[in-house]
């Protein structure tokens, strides 16, 4: 990335015009930890262009500078502006950390589902589905739990059992005597 970034600064020179251009040298930022720089060229990319997948660079940029209403509402743009609307994974599962992280777990579990559904295989949306229901008190390997969620608590316990956070080891057989 080090050796990229200077490339990327001037194609956004030599073609300010280009949305490309401003979302990589906003990558090459963000990596090195210029948050508030970062932030600026996304938005510079997503005035160009309106782009899912730089929306998402956007709103994860403001997720890294705890800006999470922020990032929340950037998300919600990116979804609404996928093809087709509301297919973006990433976007889900980020934006659900966001209101974990805002303290609003009920709205966050519905996004960690709407991760898996679009996209089973993707960890992170697995393991923070399993730590927000955790955070609710709710132990998906506990045949039974009670309260009264604004998320479908069902849907949530059993994709989490169906999609554990983490790939489980195969079970050993113990040997015959």
């Amino acid at each position: 990335m080090k050796d990229a970034f200077p490339h990327f600064l001037r194609a956004t020179i030599l073609k300010p015009e280009n949305p490309e251009s401003h979302n990589n040298l906003g990558l090459a930022e963000s990596y090195f930890g210029y948050k508030e720089e970062a932030i600026k060229e996304y938005q510079i990319a997503v005035g160009i262009k309106d782009d899912s997948a730089m929306e998402t660079n956007l709103a994860n940029a403001y997720e890294e500078a705890k800006r999470f209403q922020e990032a929340i509402d950037t998300y919600k743009h990116a979804l609404d502006i996928a093809t087709p609307p509301g297919s973006n994974p990433s976007a889900w599962c980020n934006m659900g950390y966001a209101l974990m992280q805002e303290g609003r777990i009920d709205e966050a579990i519905p996004c960690f589902m709407k991760t898996i559904e679009l996209d089973p295989n993707m960890p992170q949306g697995r393991a923070d589905l399993a730590q927000g229901l955790r955070m609710k008190g709710i132990d998906p390997a506990a045949p039974i739990f009670t309260g009264t969620y604004s998320f479908d608590a069902r849907e949530a316990v059993e994709l989490a059992r169906r999609f554990p956070p983490f790939p489980q080891p195969p079970q050993q057989q113990m040997p015959q005597q």
